[in-house]
């Protein structure tokens, strides 16, 4: 009851799911941010978040390849740079046809 909405950091989760970092060239190959574990968990907080929204920001949020996985999961929220605004909109738009 007192939570207005959840936000899920991509670039955070990703690393700490997968155990690799982008700063490290020996793991930085694991670092696969449309990991099945990452999206998971993704569900995981969409399903425990209830009626409550929840958004995602980050790398992933902005794959275009991947907006309809985020759409059927629940998310409410895509925070993307300004610059892939259009595209996203579009790919959200052919979701809900």
């Amino acid at each position: 009851p007192h939570i207005d909405a959840f936000s899920i950091g991509s670039d955070d989760l990703t690393p700490y799911t997968v155990a690799a970092s982008r700063e490290n060239p020996l793991v930085s190959q694991y670092l696969i941010d449309d990991h099945p574990a990452v999206f998971r968990l993704i569900d995981l907080v969409v399903s425990e978040a209830g009626a409550t929204p929840v958004s995602i920001c980050g790398e992933l949020a902005g794959r275009l390849d991947v907006v309809s996985r985020l759409i059927e999961s629940g998310i409410d929220i895509l925070s993307v740079p300004a610059a892939v605004v259009p595209d996203v909109k579009a790919s959200v738009c052919e979701c809900q046809l």
